[in-house]
């Protein structure tokens, strides 16, 4: 117990500079807003997965633990001294993943696979990557959303990602991109598919698929809402609480919407059953 207590507070001091970095940059953005809540359900699963777990627990020479973590030092150090939270934060979780495999052993890591996984999100993306998917996925809900306008009866044009409707111009944005809400909807739905992987791994991998389109519908849906209020009071909605507030609400329209969808295969497998067993 004493050792563990060690080991907890060495990777409180390994993973603090991390955090901070991460949570004075990549946390301050649109894209990364989400990642504290991410780290805390990763870490919540990893504690549950310890809790509930049936096998026993060994260790791994501590020598081969040592000798990774000091492979590991000079890019730690190098991302603090340079600043740079995406290398710090590989460092750290790089270095989470040892000390728990040193001292859970590769059982119980195989086990914990998953959750040590998922906390890896809390990783950002490099910017040779990030900005290419958030410019594309800004010109694609640009464009949807004004196809849902227009068969919804609405007057609007579109001009490369920037939608014409009432005599206004709409510029779609970071924030109304959907790349932060399509990550989180992601992240987490990997995690409710997961918890709920004792229905099959097939129904598993059908709630992950379904998160990304269930994602995008939201924030396309949340694009042509604000346009509907443009339309009605002007641009001064935008910068008013109705904005963001659009945001969180869509988030919980596909988070619902993702359990709903969940409900029914739970319900298309009872109604299965019956019917399976009568031709066999």
């Amino acid at each position: 117990m004493v050792k563990d207590l060690y080991l907890i507070a060495g990777l409180i001091i390994w993973c603090l500079p991390a955090i901070l970095a991460l949570a004075g940059q990549s946390w301050q953005t649109e894209t990364g807003s989400l990642s504290p809540v991410v780290m805390a359900l990763g870490l919540w699963t990893l504690w549950q997965t310890l809790r509930t777990s049936q096998t026993s627990r060994s260790q791994v020479p501590a020598g081969l633990a040592i000798l990774a973590i000091m492979l590991l030092l000079p890019l730690h150090l190098a991302g603090a001294i340079l600043d740079m939270s995406a290398l710090l934060g590989l460092t750290a979780w790089a270095g989470l993943c040892v000390v728990f495999t040193a001292s859970q052993g590769l059982a119980r890591t195989r086990e914990a696979a998953f959750a040590l996984l998922f906390i890896g999100l809390i990783i950002p993306l490099p910017y040779s990557l990030s900005l290419p998917m958030t410019l594309r996925l800004r010109e694609a809900i640009a464009d949807w959303a004004t196809d849902v306008a227009w068969l919804a009866g609405m007057d609007v044009a579109l001009d490369r990602d920037t939608i014409i409707i009432g005599g206004y111009e709409l510029a779609v944005d970071a924030a109304c991109s959907g790349l932060n809400s399509t990550l989180s909807l992601t992240a987490i739905g990997l995690l409710y598919a997961y918890w709920s992987r004792n229905h099959g791994w097939h129904r598993m991998a059908i709630i992950c698929c379904l998160s990304i389109p269930i994602a995008l519908a939201a924030n396309i849906l949340r694009v042509v809402f604000l346009m509907l209020l443009v339309t009605w009071t002007g641009l001064d909605v935008l910068s008013s609480y109705l904005h963001p507030l659009s945001g969180i609400v869509s988030f919980m329209a596909a988070m619902m919407l993702l359990w709903s969808c969940d409900r029914l295969l739970d319900q298309l497998g009872l109604y299965a059953r019956p019917w399976i067993a009568r031709e066999g």
